[in-house]
């Protein structure tokens, strides 16, 4: 009797270990970085409500598709106790992702086994869906936990049936439905719960009848909707979809891609599903009502979503399914313990079952430190957390936009918006002395008007902004035409500077532009420079960012473009030692060894260009079109005219439109010898770009070789 006390003292101990890790790791993710990106325009729309004193706040909420007002009060409450930057905004979210995590083992545990639920719970601390909305200021993460809290405070009440936890439950979920509508999604799974423990009574204690704690039920959750209800009066009738938003029909292909986003896998999906499934057979056999119940209420999440949906314009996204990404990864952690436990029944014919439960216990252990070593493995990515990182970089920078702003603008300026819409959002990230000074623009020749004044603006493009003022294109190729020189945040995000006539002026403040000391925002800086032509303080840019703390892949990626800059200013030996340098941060960086071959072919040494671009193509495959012209390139400074021919069409079959590579062709052509298919090819080039950079040779040549 006292070894089996020590023995499960033992594996309780190895399990609270083991989830303080999985804690540790979800709270390490959750936290890394949270303040770091930009808020984007949902979250910058929420802090705005929430900085509105009532009554306006509750006008605010409710001009938000689909919003209640819980996680708006949540916000709320953090401007007010001086909670501004983007880190205490998103403080909320991260703990609350933190809270799910702890009680998606709690009903793992319940469900199926302490091992299933230390499984379950280390599925969600990595899933990088759940991840992004435990960093950001939105209602999803509340809205999980809460969904999950909720349900685990149903069954204890369904199980003890005593007022005070039907009491309890009921404020819990009142709270789920103030932070979502789907909230009731929630309140009839735990209803179906109830009718179905009827029929199959597994789950709950049999100290009172079933007809009793069923009207318990009805109590508690007609309390939490009658109290729900004003919010839902005030609130639905003004709904409004978003035009002609429709949402995708309900099929294997949209299944299939909702389960890779909430998963976080590309090709593991399929056996997600297939262990979820397994989990959820497992359950069958258990407790039936569980398995039932949660199986039908997970398969109607998504085909209900899109009747929503459709029923209100409104188009589909996988968040507003999140919800029940918890209870999926509880039947994925089943279905492996499961198939654990049939393996422990063969096991057990020449083990006892004390010994069993240890190596149960420690298989699981092994594959959750396991999973920990392959999260944190340099170079591998199966749980897509680094893209999610990376990706992170690539939103909307609002604040990059202010910062730069602030950092360069000087105070003759104009800054100027081609929608109010995003002069709006913009508001969060500028002082107000200057947010008030700024304007919008309808179109191009209001733009037209402004510039002609002689001072510099500058013109923000959100990837909003044609939604909502259709001569945003038509605003954007003026300010290509005129010279203005885009702030790239991403390909959708971008702050253009704009001088008219003022070339010589533009090239003097592109060498002082700077920005706060981030690399993305040194990187934005530089890219701003070698677009002024101002290619020498775009390399010091380059270089300052990959000085400044980010991922080993990200100061590559600087190198990367110093290296480039450097081949502008002519200085090809600097360039090589830039690129060495991104290679020793990010040996994976094909790029790096590309412009080391353009280095090399500019110090003559064809050679070893020659073999780095051998190297490239073993590790990425022939079809690059950068990777062939310059293989060509090479080949034709060894003279070897053949394959200098192989590589410039294989290039030209993969970019037709390289208008260039008739002129390397007809050359290789004239140095072979071949007089007529040298001049056919000079002749396609100039077709193409008669006024072109090699138009004087091409046609110098034609001149020389006239048909006799």
């Amino acid at each position: 009797m006292t070894g089996s006390i020590r023995n499960y003292a033992s594996s309780l101990w190895l399990e609270r270990l083991l989830l303080a890790l999985i804690l540790l790791v979800a709270t390490g993710l959750r936290f890394f970085r949270l303040g770091y990106p930009s808020l984007w325009i949902d979250e910058i729309g929420q802090v705005l409500v929430a900085g509105l004193p009532f009554p306006q706040f509750w006008l605010g909420v409710e001009r938000h598709h689909g919003a209640a007002p819980l996680d708006y009060l949540v916000t709320k409450a953090a401007l007010l106790s001086g909670a501004h930057s983007d880190f205490a905004l998103r403080l909320p979210a991260a703990l609350w992702g933190i809270l799910a995590i702890y009680w998606t083992y709690r009903l793992g545990k319940r469900f199926f086994s302490r091992e299933a639920g230390l499984l379950s719970a280390m599925f969600l601390a990595v899933n990088p869906m759940h991840l992004f909305y435990s960093q950001e200021v939105r209602f999803y993460a509340l809205f999980i936990f809460l969904a999950l809290f909720s349900t685990e405070l149903f069954l204890e009440a369904w199980e003890r049936d005593q007022p005070r936890w039907w009491l309890v439950y009921a404020i819990t979920a009142l709270l789920m439905l103030y932070s979502h509508y789907y909230g009731s999604f929630v309140i009839l799974l735990h209803g179906a719960w109830a009718l179905a423990d009827g029929f199959w009574p597994a789950l709950s204690s049999k100290d009172t009848p079933w007809r009793s704690r069923f009207t318990h039920f009805l109590i508690a959750a007609g309390m939490a909707g009658a109290l729900f209800s004003p919010w839902v009066f005030y609130d639905l009738p003004k709904e409004k979809g978003f035009g002609g938003a429709v949402p995708p029909p309900l099929s294997f292909e949209l299944i299939q891609n909702v389960l890779r986003e909430m998963t976080g896998l590309d090709k593991g999906e399929s056996l997600a599903l297939v262990l979820a499934f397994s989990g959820f057979v497992f359950l069958v056999r258990a407790k039936k009502a569980v398995a039932v119940v949660l199986g039908v209420w997970l398969m109607s999440l998504l085909p209900v979503a899109l009747w929503i949906d459709h029923h209100n314009t409104y188009f589909f996204d996988a968040r507003q399914i999140i919800f029940g990404l918890p209870f999926f990864l509880i039947l994925v952690a089943g279905g492996v313990d499961g198939w654990l436990a049939l393996l422990g029944k063969i096991v057990q014919s020449f083990w006892d079952r004390d010994r069993w439960r240890w190596v149960h216990l420690g298989l699981m252990a092994s594959l959750i430190v396991g999973l920990l070593i392959v999260l944190f493995a340099p170079g591998v990515n199966f749980f897509k957390i680094q893209t999610y990182y990376a990706l992170m970089d690539g939103r909307e920078d609002w604040k990059g936009a202010g910062e730069l702003l602030m950092q360069d603008m000087a105070a003759s300026d104009d800054l100027v918006f081609p929608s109010s819409a995003d002069r709006y959002y913009m508001k969060h990230y500028l002082p107000a002395d200057v947010w008030e000074k700024t304007s919008v623009v309808a179109d191009e020749s209001e733009l037209r008007e402004l510039v002609s004044g002689g001072a510099p603006v500058w013109v923000l493009v959100s990837p909003y902004t044609a939604s909502v003022n259709p001569a945003m294109k038509d605003i954007e190729l003026w300010l290509a035409e005129m010279g203005g020189i885009p702030f790239t945040f991403s390909p959708h995000f971008k702050l253009y500077f704009l001088w008219p006539g003022q070339e010589v002026a533009i090239r003097g403040r592109a060498r002082k532009w700077s920005a706060p000391e981030r690399l993305h925002w040194w990187v934005v800086v530089g890219g701003a420079m070698r677009a002024a032509d101002a290619h020498g303080a775009a390399l010091k840019a380059y270089r300052h960012a990959a000085e400044l703390p980010d991922f080993a892949s990200k100061r590559a990626d600087a190198l990367v473009q110093a290296g480039v800059e450097a081949l502008a200013v002519g200085d090809a030996e600097l360039a090589l030692a830039l690129l060495d340098q991104a290679l020793s941060l990010d040996d994976s960086n094909n790029q790096a060894r590309l412009h080391q071959a353009r280095a090399l072919l500019n110090l003559n040494r064809a050679d070893e260009a020659l073999a780095i671009l051998n190297e490239v193509q073993q590790r990425k495959g022939p079809n690059d079109f950068w990777l062939q012209f310059l293989k060509g390139k090479a080949y034709e400074a060894l003279a070897r005219w053949d394959s200098a021919l192989e590589a410039f069409q294989k290039a030209l079959s993969l970019k037709p439109d390289a208008s260039q590579l008739y002129f390397f062709i007809a050359r290789v052509y004239e140095q072979q010898g071949n007089v007529e298919q040298a001049r056919q090819w000079y002749q396609a080039y100039l077709d193409r770009e008669p006024e072109g950079a090699f138009a004087r040779q091409a046609q110098e040549f034609l001149q020389t070789k006239a048909n006799p």
